[in-house]
């Protein structure tokens, strides 16, 4: 099952076939794609603030940091074994993330701000092709 949201207007071309041929060949139950992100991450519940990877320094530059996170981009493009769905299991077994290193496709549109962005990002794109 390939999982897409129309909210990522400037998907790669040829990224849904690729994704679903490495699924296939690589032997995934799921496989999704991700923007890589080195900066800090905090997460924030009703108790407390923390930093995700506490063993790094928050105010070291972006550069020499050695971990990296993954922002799951499930809605630009995933692809789970239907068993997986069907069970619950979703990330569960093989998972396997592509990382999209086009800054342009991880660009979604939500609401009317974000769709008038879209529209200037795409008039630029269109004119630049000609």
């Amino acid at each position: 099952v390939v999982l897409l949201e129309e909210i990522y207007p400037f998907r790669m071309d040829g990224m849904i076939d690729s994704m679903i041929s490495k699924f296939v060949l690589e032997g995934y139950d799921t496989l999704f794609a991700g923007a890589s992100e080195s900066r800090g991450i905090w997460g924030e519940n009703s108790t407390k603030v923390e930093l995700l990877n506490s063993k790094e320094n928050p105010s070291m530059p972006t550069i020499l940091k050695e971990s990296q996170f993954v922002i799951g981009m499930l809605g630009l493009c995933s692809v789970i074994h239907p068993g997986a769905l069907t069970n619950n299991l979703t990330f569960s077994g093989k998972i396997g993330i592509v990382k999209i290193k086009e800054p342009i496709a991880l660009i979604s549109v939500r609401n009317e701000k974000e769709q008038a962005l879209a529209s200037i990002i795409d008039k630029h794109l269109n004119s630049s092709k000609n």
